[in-house]
């Protein structure tokens, strides 16, 4: 769902996409921005396979896996990292659990994701005119991530959003054990 979001006004043909006038962090598709909403966990640790249960949805879909960012942020002025990660976001699609006599049986679940320790890694650069604006892109500019759930993390910070379309990738999927 693309946010309602304002633009500043930007000279015509210096930038393919409009900048944003408020702080926050924007997906860049299809020349359209859309907001990326702050997750309340914190992406946890690189070296932690999985972070607490996440149960709200993404509230940001975008059509397709050819994403950049742009990074509004005062704090980032001049301590902006030379790289940022995009975690997968795996869905935990069903639960083992056993019963009294340790009989062994998948229940589905739904609604409950986690922040995987899984990331693609994606460059970041100054955006001309905007020191407090970064560009956050992947290096090879024909990458495109496969369809499912991700954060944007940013110092510990996830900026959640999905990507459209049918999930055929592993690293989407979780079974989860209750023992």
């Amino acid at each position: 769902v693309a946010a309602d979001v304002k633009t500043a006004s930007v000279s015509p043909g210096l930038l393919p996409f409009p900048l944003p006038s408020d702080y926050g962090v924007y997906a860049v598709n299809n020349a359209k921005l859309s907001e990326l909403y702050l997750l309340p966990e914190q992406v946890p640790d690189k070296r932690v396979a999985l972070s607490t249960p996440i149960s709200q949805p993404s509230r940001t879909t975008l059509p397709d896996g050819k994403a950049r960012f742009v990074v509004f942020r005062r704090d980032l002025a001049g301590s902006a990292p030379d790289r940022i990660e995009v975690r997968v976001v795996a869905r935990v699609v069903r639960a083992l659990t056993f019963d009294a006599k340790g009989k062994a049986s998948f229940l589905p679940v739904s609604d409950a994701w986690n922040i995987r320790n899984l990331s693609y890694e994606f460059r970041v650069r100054p955006l001309p005119g905007n020191p407090e604006m970064l560009m956050v892109q992947p290096e090879n500019t024909d990458f495109v991530l496969p369809a499912g759930r991700y954060v944007l993390a940013l110092k510990n910070q996830g900026y959640d959003f999905t990507v459209a379309g049918k999930v055929t990738d592993r690293s989407q999927c979780l079974e989860r054990t209750d023992a």
